[in-house]
């Protein structure tokens, strides 16, 4: 705009109107939905060593995809419901069911250089609104409904005192303070409580104070060296209520705070200018929390919290380029062990899930990535991946035994030990939940291999540029749930995806038809068990396709 101010706004919007399923009970399509956004910057520089960036954006959007549950195919839910003669992305939810959710955010960030150090000051606030409807049952019985109300008010705060970047010590020291109001007020209905209504009021208000520092400087020749730390301090307060019926539950309260010292260190050697090695020791942590959407009607306390989860990561590995950057190899072997690992369980009678720990996992794999420019405008990229994950102490963990019809497991006398009980439908529970020793069982989401290979083509001519791209990703198969159910897990994989965009000479316009999913792969969104209905997934999507408008204006 001047020679001190600059704007970048954007704007944007998406719609599918056509779901790629059919709901059966509503007759309306499945898996549609829109989006609209508009985001910004705003910098002001006075080129005395002072820059100010100020940044907003706001999003709203609806969406079916991951909400048309049902039984996976082959098994039985609720009522012995199964689904079987039904199209793969039909939906037996006797409702609609949706999730639309609104965000909004601003950030400000002030910086000012002076003659050997830096003052940066990040102030953020955000707003996310959620409103979702599900059917929890995943069936066309009307069990349990849930129409639920989600709110997050987050504002933070951080400081930071950074060295000259031509320092030989590169470092930085800060503060960080957030404060975050979080809510959860679901109302459910259906034949689950009987005539009678549920509600649930639950909120939680953290704070969190963390002091850091960060150090790195050249220890030998092309030998450098990095050392950070963190300590950070948690606080959490959880109010809750709930009704059944005319009986109103609570105000219920609890308070819990966690601390946490981490850090990390490295070590980095350039043996020439396009070789680098490195390894490298990371210590995370992941702060404890209340389980608000773990609150259902009728409960007489609130749930525990989960306790914090720790991390200690090992890796190591090299970054290359060969060839004047035409061909970039790197590789990286890790080793992760987790402590207090923070596992999600679907709630029975409820529409939320239930945060535990789940002891003790480790996690080891190699990855590489290579990426090569054999020709000009030719780009070819392959990344492959090999993962193992077991949890290594998972006692007394929740694990699920389908009944008849569905195929069964056998119970081993250490699960026999009864849990609490949950009602259930006028029908047979199609499933028993016992608590057992999930050690040694893989964790979940952890393909043994997954690889993925790109090629994009650039076409320059009189009348713009042409860009051409393909790619295929392969997974191989993996659970979804801790105690690795052998009939429900994800099958092997292999997705590709195809476009192709043509831009004007100066690259304002731009027209992109693409294509994803072109082979059908049939796979899933999500999965979930349940002491109630044992299961229900969501199918991601088929093979889609559409086209992109994309038009830039002002100076470049």
């Amino acid at each position: 705009l001047t020679n001190t101010l600059a704007v970048t706004p954007a704007f944007y919007g998406k719609d599918q109107p056509g779901g790629w399923g059919h709901n059966i009970v509503t007759g309306e399509d499945a898996y549609d939905g829109w989006g609209r956004g508009v985001r910004g910057k705003l910098l002001f520089d006075n080129g005395a060593g002072t820059t100010i960036l100020l940044g907003a954006n706001y999003e709203k959007g609806r969406s079916g995809q991951g909400q048309g549950q049902r039984p996976y195919p082959g098994t039985y839910g609720l009522n012995l419901f199964n689904a079987d003669d039904l199209g793969y992305y039909d939906s037996t939810s006797n409702y609609g069911a949706y999730f639309t959710s609104s965000v909004k955010q601003v950030n400000l960030k002030v910086r000012h250089d002076f003659d050997n150090v830096s003052v940066v000051s990040i102030t953020g606030y955000g707003k996310i609104d959620s409103d979702s409807l599900n059917d929890s049952d995943g069936t066309p019985a009307r069990f349990l409904d849930a129409h639920t109300v989600h709110a997050v008010k987050t504002f933070t705060q951080e400081i930071q005192l950074l060295s000259d970047s031509s320092a030989p010590v590169q470092w930085i020291i800060g503060g960080f303070y957030l404060r975050d109001i979080s809510t959860y007020t679901p109302d459910f209905a259906g034949t689950a409580f009987g005539p009678l209504i549920g509600t649930v009021d639950a909120r939680q208000k953290s704070w969190s104070i963390a002091g850091f520092a960060q150090a790195a400087a050249e220890i030998l020749p092309r030998t450098n060296m990095t050392i950070g730390v963190r300590y950070t301090s948690d606080h959490r307060r959880f109010v809750g209520s709930n009704t059944l019926g005319t009986t109103v539950r609570g105000p219920f309260r609890d308070k819990a705070s966690w601390s946490a010292l981490t850090g990390r260190f490295s070590l980095d050697h350039k043996f020439t200018d396009d070789l680098m090695a490195y390894v490298a020791y990371n210590r995370g942590f992941k702060s404890g929390v209340f389980n608000l959407s773990g609150l259902s009607p009728g409960q007489s306390s609130l749930p525990p919290p989960a306790d914090p989860e720790t991390l200690n990561a090992y890796t190591a590995g090299f970054k290359s380029e060969f060839f004047d950057n035409k061909l970039r190899l790197n590789v990286e072997a890790y080793y992760y062990a987790y402590k207090n690992i923070q596992v999600f369980q679907s709630q029975a009678l409820s529409s939320g899930t239930l945060i535990t720990n789940g002891g003790a996992a480790r996690l080891k794999g190699i990855e590489a990535e290579l990426s090569a420019a054999p020709v000009r405008n030719l780009t070819i990229a392959l990344s492959v991946a090999f993962a193992d994950g077991e949890y290594t102490d998972f006692d007394l963990g929740p694990k699920f035994f389908p009944q008849p019809p569905n195929e069964t497991i056998p119970i081993p006398g250490p699960c026999l030990v009864e849990v609490p009980s949950y009602p259930v439908g006028t029908s047979g529970q199609p499933v028993v939940q016992r608590p057992c020793n999930l050690a040694g069982n893989d964790t979940i989401q952890t393909p043994k291999f997954a690889s993925n290979l790109s090629v994009a083509y650039r076409i320059p001519s009189a009348v713009g540029m042409f860009d051409v791209a393909a790619s295929w990703a392969h997974s191989s198969s993996y659970y979804f749930e801790p105690d690795n159910n052998p009939v429900l897990r994800q099958r092997p994989t292999d997705i590709v995806n195809a476009s192709l965009q043509w831009s004007d000479v100066d690259e304002r316009y731009s027209v992109r038809l693409w294509a994803k999913n072109l082979t059908r792969e049939k796979y899933i969104n999500s999965l979930v068990q349940n002491a109630t209905y044992y299961n229900k997934f969501s199918a991601a999507p088929p093979r889609t396709y559409g086209v992109t408008l994309t038009a830039r204006y002002g100076n470049k």
